[in-house]
């Protein structure tokens, strides 16, 4: 059986204990490691920080202070959302030319008009959706008025739990 620490490597200079196991896709120098267990995938720097910090909840992410992402040393682990860590590679100029700065009281909703092309409503053009939805208009008017997909107007109409 795998032990995952036997293929950690403690790094002197930062603390570091980095993953000499295979990683998963992505750009060399953002992979996470990954392993498999008794026929399950993980990710080394998640099983670190259950092992030896504790739970993760539910939809949160484990963040690396290091910002190494295949260290394992759970002092270099914290948990957070999504958004603390976009916050956080912001912060840490990882995330170039991605502010995710809106003009403040804006926000949009993304939707499908067909596969590969996105539109955005505005907050006006939502909220006059859902009142019109409300109000008796059909999905299937309301995504001729908006030039979407009868699924796509069902989809946000639930998730805004309007049904």
């Amino acid at each position: 059986m795998l032990n995952i620490e036997d293929r950690l490597c403690p790094e002197p200079n930062s603390g570091c204990w980095l993953w000499e196991g295979s990683t998963g896709p992505g750009k060399p120098g953002f992979r996470y490691g990954d392993f498999r267990r008794n026929g399950r995938h993980g990710l080394v720097h998640r099983y670190m920080y259950e092992k030896y910090v504790g739970p993760i909840p539910p939809g949160m992410h484990v963040l690396h202070k290091c910002d190494v992402t295949i260290c394992g040393n759970p002092a270099h682990l914290f948990v957070g959302t999504n958004l603390d860590n976009i916050r956080d590679s912001v912060a840490k100029s990882r995330r170039k030319g991605v502010t995710r700065n809106r003009p403040s009281g804006l926000t949009y909703h993304y939707a499908t008009k067909r596969p590969g092309a996105r539109f955005k409503l505005s907050e006006t053009q939502w909220q006059e959706m859902v009142t019109r939805f409300q109000a008796g208009t059909s999905q299937a008017v309301l995504a001729r008025l908006y030039n979407l997909t009868r699924a796509t107007i069902h989809n946000y109409l639930r998730r805004s739990a309007c049904l």
